[in-house]
């Protein structure tokens, strides 16, 4: 976690976090950012392994965006990484630059097979009834339900769906 200067985090730690949070009634809403320069091609497939495994209830599957005026941008200008300067495209959903370990396109793929995945009905009716061992009725109705319903419905209208389709796993 230093390239991202967040030493304070410890990934080998995050199920039991997620698990202590659940202890106490809490529920989980993971961020996640793909392609940084130690992401490889199976960053999508273990990402969301650990999602399902940990019981994660919420997450937002994000695309790394330099955005300009940071340090991040400069370096990959720099580079010469930086492959699109249309400011609207700067929203975490487009990709921007060249990623080191992959390609453009493999990366927006599989951030939008993460998304789908994660946000499946099945994955969601799962994830509903999981959360009756830890979170009260009324959280579960009036958070959970409607998030989890929300981030599915614009994965259906939304660019995104093609995109989780032409993905493979690389199962």
């Amino acid at each position: 976690m230093q390239s991202c200067q967040k030493d304070f985090n410890h990934p080998d730690q995050y199920g039991d976090v997620v698990e202590r949070f659940h202890q106490n009634g809490i529920a989980v809403f993971a961020g996640i950012v793909f392609g940084m320069d130690n992401d490889y091609a199976d960053v999508f497939e273990r990402t969301l392994s650990f999602l399902h495994e940990s019981e994660v209830d919420l997450a937002a599957a994000n695309i790394l965006t330099p955005f300009p005026g940071t340090v991040l941008h400069s370096r990959l200008e720099s580079a010469g990484r930086i492959i699109d300067r249309d400011l609207n495209k700067y929203d975490m959903n487009h990709v921007v630059f060249s990623p080191m370990h992959m390609s453009p396109e493999l990366l927006k793929q599989g951030t939008s097979w993460v998304r789908a995945e994660f946000y499946s009905r099945w994955r969601i009716a799962r994830r509903f009834f999981r959360a009756f061992g830890y979170l009260d009725a009324d959280t579960i109705f009036n958070a959970l339900v409607p998030i989890n319903a929300g981030f599915h419905s614009k994965l259906l209208r939304g660019p995104t769906k093609a995109h989780a389709d032409a993905f493979e796993s690389p199962r």
